[in-house]
């Protein structure tokens, strides 16, 4: 097929298309509600829960705690409707962004003229006029760095809380505290860190400051300096202030008993997640900065304290909680907030060796 700067002719389309077909995009079968919930149990981590419940169920059913085994129940029911809620939200999603991008028309050379026709309608060897608007160029590129970095914040979230977590679990047994958090809890804090984090930071702003900073290297790490230093120094600080704050004799003074004790803690340790979500978000002091223009995240974070309150007082057996007196909550969120200004110390330490650039 000879072509021309002038474009095809519409004998040359027609042989186009025949030859190499047509530049739809082939629309994939949305799965339904119930199959995508279903595929949400055969996760791992779902899998080994509901063959422990099983197991409880089937072999220890005379001497077994059933509030938590009904906890255990629910939590892994609310932790797949939300993965399944949230996968066939992007499903939707998705197929409405190719119904869309159907629709958009393109302008080509054919029959030694310009056309605008749909994208569909382009064939093989059409000769199209790009965009060559710097304008464009630019807004991908900050919409490009703007989603590496939210990855990013939200890795640091990960794995800071990931580090107290298992630190707990790990040194909790050693130190005398058997379960520091229940596996209906854990479940609880998997689906703050991971399905709540991640759409909370999705909604990152694009700010025009991304574009003043150097091109990534193709070989650099997916973590860099900055984000190891906020991991490991916020990491070690949010275990040791777990690990003081259960087996301080001073702060066990103020708890009646044991249960209020460890319902302090789970509080501690959510709050703790929560303020961290905000410390991971900016490198800047001011760890509000530019809040307004991620609605997203201030609906979020709400949610999860509100539901967090909920719990603390309404949890019963399930979670391993009692409620707590006014003093005692008030104390929980001044203890957990202090992560926000043991990160200050080391922004300010970054930015006097002029290293606090963030992700």
């Amino acid at each position: 097929m000879k072509i021309t700067e002038n474009g095809l002719t519409n004998k040359q389309v027609i042989e186009s298309r025949t030859k190499y077909g047509s530049n739809k995009i082939s629309v994939k079968k949305q799965n339904s509600f119930i199959k995508i919930f279903v595929e949400s149990l055969g996760e791992p981590m779902t899998k080994i829960l509901i063959i422990a419940l099983a197991i409880k169920t089937l072999f220890l059913i005379r001497n077994f705690d059933w509030y938590e085994t009904v906890g255990i129940a629910i939590a892994i029911f609310i932790a797949s409707l939300i993965s399944t809620v949230s996968e066939y939200g992007s499903e939707a999603s998705f197929k409405k962004l190719q119904e869309e991008a159907s629709k958009i028309n393109c302008r080509v050379y054919r029959n030694n003229k310009l056309e605008e026709i749909p994208v569909d309608e382009v064939v093989k060897s059409d000769v199209v006029l790009l965009d060559d608007n710097f304008e464009s160029i630019a807004k991908a590129m900050l919409y490009g760095r703007t989603i590496f970095k939210s990855i990013r914040k939200f890795i640091i979230l990960q794995l800071t809380i990931n580090m107290c977590a298992v630190g707990i679990s790990i040194v909790g047994p050693f130190i005398g505290i058997k379960d520091p958090i229940t596996v209906v809890q854990m479940l609880w804090v998997n689906m703050i860190m991971d399905t709540f984090a991640a759409i909370a930071f999705a909604g990152e702003p694009a700010l025009a400051e991304y574009m003043d900073e150097l091109p990534k290297k193709r070989d650099e790490h997916i973590i860099n300096s900055y984000m190891f230093g906020q991991i490991l120094f916020t990491g070690v600080y949010s275990f040791l202030l777990c690990l003081l704050f259960l087996k301080l004799p001073i702060i066990r003074l103020l708890f009646a008993n044991n249960i209020s004790l460890m319902t302090a803690f789970f509080g501690l340790f959510i709050f703790i997640g929560i303020f961290n979500c905000f410390n991971a978000r900016t490198y800047r002091l001011n760890i509000i900065a530019n809040i307004l223009k991620n609605k997203g995240f201030i609906m979020i974070m709400t949610l999860i304290i509100l539901i967090q309150i909920y719990i603390i007082y309404y949890g019963g057996s399930i979670f391993r909680v009692d409620g707590l007196e006014l003093k005692e909550f008030i104390f929980i969120i001044l203890l957990s907030l202090t992560v926000v200004p043991i990160d200050w110390i080391r922004k300010i330490a970054l930015k006097r060796r002029n290293k606090n650039t963030g992700v």
